[in-house]
């Protein structure tokens, strides 16, 4: 059988993803930065969430309703308060923290997602 794709081609996607989520971070915590001195950070992540729907809107028209379907809505919902939460948190900390710490710090939230959720 012959292979289509090649591994090296699939890691040069995923640096790609990664520089993009890095660029689109970054870019992210200045803006945030900016914007905390003239608007709250309930404001800011309200604007946040919208426009990741609004993101989300064309997969959820290609695919339909549904995408949605769960067994598990308890689980969703929970999620969506602490991710909503976490967020805010961090929008919050961004005003009165240097922007170096918080990029540190934002990429350190994965290294403590993973201890506890082990």
């Amino acid at each position: 059988m012959i292979e289509t794709t090649s591994p090296h081609h699939n890691n040069f996607k995923g640096v790609m993803f990664m520089l993009l989520h890095t660029l689109s971070a970054s870019m992210l915590f200045a803006l945030v930065k900016l914007l905390s001195k003239d608007i709250s950070s309930n404001q800011i992540v309200f604007f946040y969430k919208f426009i990741l729907l609004l993101i989300a809107l064309p997969w959820v028209f290609k695919n339909g309703l549904k995408i949605f379907y769960t067994t598990r809505l308890k689980t969703y919902i929970i999620s969506g308060i602490f991710g909503t939460s976490a967020t805010l948190c961090l929008m919050y900390g961004i005003k009165y923290i240097p922007l170096a710490n918080v990029t540190a710090l934002g990429y350190m939230e994965k290294i403590l997602l993973v201890i506890i959720g082990v």
